[in-house]
């Protein structure tokens, strides 16, 4: 683990505590608070109305709850606000805050030293600000002054709570960096509350003064489908007549980039978070293919570790609106550390799952299976991957009979995630679970299946590798007769 996360850990930690220490105090109220104490450790009034953060054990002592690096951190209200919102509420929202590292990283990716700023920044589902407060640090290295920085930002996002955390963090970087606010002919508009951070769902529509060129990056809620069941209801309105770009299991990520994307002007950058699903799923290969001409990828960035609380194996993807295909960079790691050299573009799009594998250190295919080199460079182009969902699972579980008659005459073998260690299977060897029961030598009556469940089972009952994805270790295991039945999730 690098030191960069190891940082963000520590600041969650620290914020956890804080929120114990004041349990009396909701959310956005310890939000305020914080934010307060910041604006007062650089020399600024505090704001009014805040709470009292609970004080040392003694007058002349340090406070045993100052943050790790110090108080005048902008980034600290929206880090307590994380904590202090219960996780229940953030799964259900989809909302995870991203660790400081992959931010730094992220804009670093989507404003390279040798492009031109953006003229505008935007983070259309913003939380607690992190992305802005990275892009105005950025600006201001980059030579803008903090308040032509202040100018050039813009956030919004649908829960107003977190749209008050971001402002909360914003007023306390301006304070940190000089800026008088509202005085400041300058950024006047910017401080205008509606205007620095709207609240408002960013697939119905983005605020009105949000320029059409911009760079629009951030985190976007995840949800998939396959777990929350019934989408919210502008999701399902933006993907009316929508269907060949988002699939049904599409997760909410990629419905924000496509609505990104569409909402830019040429010349626009769009640099989104994303499950790393997007890069091969099914229900996205559409948007992908509509990338190829309509927003060309120029950068992605993908990642081993779990960088987010929620445990999702996450990526970002950088394209641009309207460009010419570009030489891709990768990056990597929770630092996002840029490899090289850049990935050139050829007459035969490279798969984004073939850039994520590449970035991810994934070996090269031996040249015995890429037959002909031109047309083949990655195993998907060689293989297909399927696996069963519920109707696939009930219908086994029905269908399901304990094999009585001598080993190896059996027709087929139902097999388990239990039932498989790497290269090995247990098969008649241990009892596996299965629809509630255990089995030793669990066979299938293909005839008690329906139509439809006998026709997936049929199909995979091919020589196959059958892959156990569940454990801290892949586990494959060789069917080369062709008899294994793989239930879900195998």
């Amino acid at each position: 683990m690098t030191g960069a996360l190891n940082r963000d850990r520590r600041l969650r930690s620290w914020a956890r505590s804080l929120v114990a220490a004041n349990e009396t105090l909701s959310p956005i109220e310890l939000a305020t608070a914080v934010a307060s104490r910041v604006r007062v450790s650089v020399g600024a009034p505090p704001l009014d109305r805040a709470h009292d953060l609970t004080a040392a054990e003694d007058g002349a002592a340090p406070d045993r709850l100052d943050p790790p690096d110090g108080w005048e951190d902008p980034w600290l209200p929206g880090i307590v606000h994380e904590q202090a919102v219960s996780p229940e509420r953030r799964t259900a929202r989809g909302a995870w805050y991203t660790p400081k590292s992959v931010v730094e990283g992220l804009i670093r990716l989507a404003m390279p030293d040798d492009r031109p700023l953006p003229a505008f920044v935007a983070d259309p589902t913003c939380g607690g600000g992190a992305f802005l407060l990275a892009a105005l640090d950025h600006l201001v290295a980059a030579g803008r002054t903090p308040a032509e920085s202040l100018a050039s930002v813009g956030g919004q996002d649908i829960d107003p709570d977190a749209a008050a955390v971001s402002r909360l963090a914003l007023d306390a970087w301006a304070a940190a960096n000089g800026v008088d606010t509202p005085a400041d002919s300058s950024v006047s508009h910017a401080f205008s509350p509606e205007r620095l951070v709207a609240v408002g769902d960013a697939l119905a529509d983005y605020p009105d003064w949000w320029p059409a060129e911009a760079l629009i990056i951030g985190n976007p809620p995840f949800g998939s489908p396959l777990r929350a069941g019934a989408i919210p209801k502008t999701v399902a309105q933006f993907r009316e007549g929508r269907e060949q770009l988002l699939g049904p299991y599409a997760d909410l990520a990629a419905v924000h980039l496509l609505a990104a994307i569409e909402r830019s002007a040429p010349g626009s950058t769009v640099a989104l978070v994303q499950p790393q699903s997007i890069l091969s799923g099914r229900d996205t290969a559409g948007l992908r293919a509509h990338c190829v001409t309509a927003a060309p990828l120029r950068a992605l960035w993908t990642a081993r570790e779990a960088v987010f609380d929620a445990g999702v194996r996450a990526c970002a993807v950088v394209v641009t609106p309207g460009a010419e295909p570009s030489p891709v960079v990768l990056a990597a790691g929770p630092d996002v550390t840029e490899l090289a050299p850049p990935v050139e573009p050829s007459d035969r799009p490279i798969s984004w799952s073939g850039l994520a594998a590449t970035s991810l250190g994934a070996p090269a295919l031996p040249p015995t299976l890429v037959h002909p080199p031109a047309e083949r460079s990655c195993l998907g182009e060689l293989i297909t991957a399927t696996a069963g969902f519920r109707d696939e699972y009930y219908g086994l579980v029905a269908a399901c009979q304990e094999w009585e008659g001598a080993v190896g005459e059996e027709p087929n073998r139902l097999l388990t995630v239990g039932a498989v260690e790497p290269l090995a299977s247990l098969w008649g060897i241990d009892a596996a679970k299965f629809g509630r029961r255990r089995w030793v030598r669990p066979t299938i009556d293909l005839n008690a299946l329906d139509e439809k469940v006998r026709t997936w089972t049929e199909r995979q009952m091919v020589p196959k590798i059958v892959l156990a994805t569940q454990s801290r270790v892949l586990e494959p295991v060789v069917d080369r007769r062709g008899t294994l039945i793989p239930a879900t999730p195998l």
